[in-house]
């Protein structure tokens, strides 16, 4: 079977990443009500996506009397991403043997031997989604960074392979690839 393009490969993804970004704000504020998600991601994005943790201080005292803190906020807001992620690809992995981006490019995941992925094998991609994103999401403290530069580096280092071997770093660990859909 025949590798999917690198073109339908990349607007499959980017698809899939507009799919998440219109979804997980509008779920959040379904679940948690829309003026709390608004002011909790307005603060993620003030003092998480476009910032550093050591600059935390500074918007915590500006929004001291707000609760929850800044830091609370960063904590919910990733693990629910994360949980958000997990359920997208796992869901549409299973359910349409592709996500849902790659899947209108024509693509479709299978295994190493070409045969249909089983729930193991989707299990297996998005556990190591997980361990990726967590370790990801701590490198922010370690570096001092926004999640901006950490995002930017966790697409540059999954997806990086993807240009030599039409195969993302998640691909090649779980032994997994995305073909033409025949």
């Amino acid at each position: 079977m025949e590798l999917m393009s690198l073109t339908k490969r990349f607007l499959g993804s980017a698809i899939d990443k507009v799919f998440i970004l219109i979804l997980y704000p509008t779920l959040l504020s379904l679940f948690f009500g829309g003026f709390k998600t608004a002011s909790m991601l307005g603060t993620f994005v003030g003092s998480g996506l476009i910032s550093s943790p050591s600059s935390q201080t500074y918007v915590e005292e500006y929004i001291r009397k707000t609760t929850p803190s800044t830091s609370e906020i960063d904590f919910y807001v990733i693990i629910t991403f994360i949980i958000f992620n997990l359920l997208y690809y796992t869901i549409f992995e299973f359910w349409l043997k592709a996500s849902l981006g790659k899947k209108i490019f024509g693509g479709v995941l299978v295994d190493s031997n070409n045969d249909k992925i089983k729930i193991i094998d989707v299990l297996m991609r998005n556990c190591i989604v997980l361990i990726l994103m967590v370790i990801f999401s701590r490198f922010r403290y370690y570096l001092d960074t926004s999640y901006m530069v950490i995002i930017i580096l966790f697409f540059m280092i999954v997806d990086i392979p993807v240009f030599f071997t039409k195969k993302s770093l998640i691909d090649i660990i779980s032994r997994t690839k995305y073909v033409k859909n025949v």
